[in-house]
């Protein structure tokens, strides 16, 4: 964790009451896996400031079961290895861990998650692969499996008119995940497709694009990048260096929609007007978006810059936490807060920032309707999985800067 991050949960913690008495009570500490080093670092401090947030929110209207909350952050690495280690150092120690951000860090937890029996959330972990996970019913998502994004970008490939296209991707859970589910969405579809998968730990990333010169030899190229920010910025530079470009080639990013990465480029023209998606939540111009706009304007004014991709899914899985504890009633019972997860979308419709309307539904009924600022963040209680409606961003790179263009709202998987 940073100073500054560090410096915040330590105001957070020391200046709330929760009850206006003049004896501080013991906060709740929420667990947090995150990457505050490595290739994620970035995606790291967007986490951390979306529960930091929500954290604020819920102690100012009086905490969690009547003590605030706090957050109990290990750095992961950014790295499966570091996940499991993270989690193995707070998992008996807090009812709830929030992360981890990436889908490697998530499928090498399995068998801990299983064993600890503690509900774990993540609002970034997006691999195909977490759909199976055998986690004993523990984990669960506030962001939709990628095959979402792949259903959006392999019509986008179809429309530009590429009939061989190079995919690029790590060989990881997330990498992987991702090229798998866009294969299967382009099955059929008139696209070949050229694998240049690598391996994110390799000794050098040089060459991973030799394996695509051969896709700029034929007609209606395209090349597909699905990479983290580190790895990403030098294989985008040495794609631009082989001959890559959207001067004569269609170039498109799954995710990834990281400007410090882009203002690292060399080559940031050789990627003007490039074809990307993300993961989003809702259309501004809908109920829903209202939301997130609300949410995005309070992130603003509490941080002073703009949050990036998930942060919304973060902060929703922060509320999610705290409305599972509260229904539940206990910070011990670990089975109990796990199916309180179940509750959270049924009962009076409370929506994302309100915590004294939550706990008052929740005082009254047992359960309240969460609706957040992702979306309405309903989850399959048996599979782990958040339900339609999902949302997809469709972005692009105008002067080097990333430029939002639409959602696109998808209804099944």
């Amino acid at each position: 964790m940073s100073r500054e991050l560090r410096s915040i949960l330590v105001a957070i913690v020391a200046a709330t009451g929760c009850g206006g008495d003049d004896v501080a009570l013991e906060p709740i500490s929420i667990g947090v896996v995150t990457p505050n080093t490595g290739d994620l670092v970035a995606n790291g401090r967007n986490q951390q400031e979306a529960l930091l947030l929500a954290v604020e929110e819920i102690n100012r209207d009086g905490g969690v079961l009547g003590r605030p909350l706090a957050l109990e952050v290990r750095d992961d690495g950014s790295t499966a290895a570091g996940a499991v280690a993270a989690y193995a150092g707070l998992v008996a120690d807090v009812p709830v861990v929030l992360g981890p951000n990436h889908s490697a860090g998530v499928v090498a937890l399995a068998a801990e998650i299983r064993a600890a029996g503690t509900l774990t959330i993540s609002g970034s972990a997006t691999s195909p692969a977490i759909t199976a996970l055998d986690d004993g019913g523990y984990f669960f998502r506030t962001v939709p499996s990628d095959t979402v994004q792949t259903i959006v970008m392999a019509d986008r490939i179809v429309d530009a008119g590429r009939h061989n296209v190079c995919l690029v991707y790590r060989n990881d859970a997330y990498g992987a995940g991702v090229a798998g589910a866009l294969r299967a969405r382009l099955a059929g579809r008139g696209v070949e497709l050229v694998d240049a998968g690598y391996d994110p730990t390799g000794p050098s990333l040089e060459g991973v694009m030799d394996a695509c010169d051969p896709v700029l030899a034929v007609p209606d190229p395209g090349v597909v990048f699905v990479t983290f920010a580190g790895d990403g910025r030098l294989i985008l530079d040495s794609a631009a260096v082989h001959g890559w470009s959207t001067a004569s080639q269609r170039i498109f990013i799954v995710g990834n929609r990281q400007q410090p990465m882009f203002d690292a480029l060399s080559h940031i023209d050789a990627f003007e007007h490039a074809i990307c998606t993300a993961a989003s939540g809702p259309d501004p111009q809908s109920t829903a978006g209202l939301r997130r706009q609300r949410f995005l304007d309070r992130f603003h004014a509490r941080f002073d810059h703009p949050p990036t991709t998930y942060a919304e899914s973060h902060y929703d899985s922060a509320y999610l936490a705290a409305v599972a504890i509260e229904i539940a009633g206990s910070t011990d019972d670990r089975r109990a807060i796990r199916d309180a997860l179940g509750l959270t979308s049924a009962g009076p419709v409370v929506g994302a920032g309100d915590w004294a309307g939550l706990r008052a539904a929740i005082a009254q009924h047992g359960q309240v309707d969460y609706t957040g600022a992702s979306g309405e963040v309903n989850i399959d209680l048996d599979y782990g999985e958040l339900l339609p409606p999902y949302y997809v961003r469709l972005w692009t790179l105008e002067d080097g800067q990333i430029v939002d263009q639409d959602v696109v709202t998808v209804t099944a998987q």
